[in-house]
């Protein structure tokens, strides 16, 4: 299986996937209607969280986005990852960055990165976050750090409405997003901080 980018310098560059049955690809009509909104990045560093082929990242990273990081925790898909990223900066010379490890044990390596940068840098960070759907103390781990009080950028957060919780019940645990995507079970939430909170 393959997946192509949608739009930017790389628009139609085939990315690899790994095995579905080792991660879940966020469906093209959901990414079509993310990225309509962010057509241009420029200017946004872009963190893919539980990335699986990077898909979401390299897309980012096609419409501008930079220093861009995919973040994965299982070997194999990593590995796919890395293959991607080696296709894509050879034909386009654009830098993507990648590492191997666990969500939770990133975080805790970006809360003090993200803390040291100036507020106007704070904010144009966004966050794309797209967990197992059943993995909620992810999606609760998440939300720990990323709530008014604590983020001014943008956060994006994938879930499904029967695998993750009801759509009525993830804003009541995590917050009304400032939009909204769905398609069949699932659902994208953007959470913008800067907004929401008038920043």
């Amino acid at each position: 299986m393959s997946i192509k980018i949608l739009g930017g310098v790389a628009r139609g560059f085939t990315l690899a996937t790994p095995s579905e049955y080792i991660t879940r690809p966020t469906s093209v009509l959901l990414k079509r209607r993310l990225f309509d909104y962010y057509q241009d990045l420029s200017g946004y560093y872009f963190l893919d969280i539980c990335a699986g082929s990077g898909s979401m990242g390299i897309e980012a990273a096609s419409r501008g986005a930079s220093p861009v990081m995919l973040i994965e925790s299982n070997q194999k898909a990593f590995k796919v990852i890395q293959e991607n990223i080696i296709k894509f900066e050879k034909k386009y010379n654009i830098q993507v960055d990648s590492i191997k490890k666990e969500f939770q044990k990133w975080f805790k390596d970006f809360i003090p990165f993200y803390e040291s940068l100036e507020i106007e840098e704070q904010k144009r960070i966004i966050l794309f976050f797209d967990p197992p759907y059943e993995k909620i103390e992810l999606y609760k781990a998440f939300f720990n750090f990323v709530r008014p009080e604590n983020f001014s950028g943008i956060a994006i957060v994938e879930a499904c409405r029967q695998k993750t919780m009801t759509e009525e019940d993830f804003i009541e645990n995590f917050g009304k997003p400032s939009r909204n995507y769905r398609q069949g079970t699932s659902f994208l939430y953007l959470y913008d901080y800067n907004i929401d909170n008038g920043k």
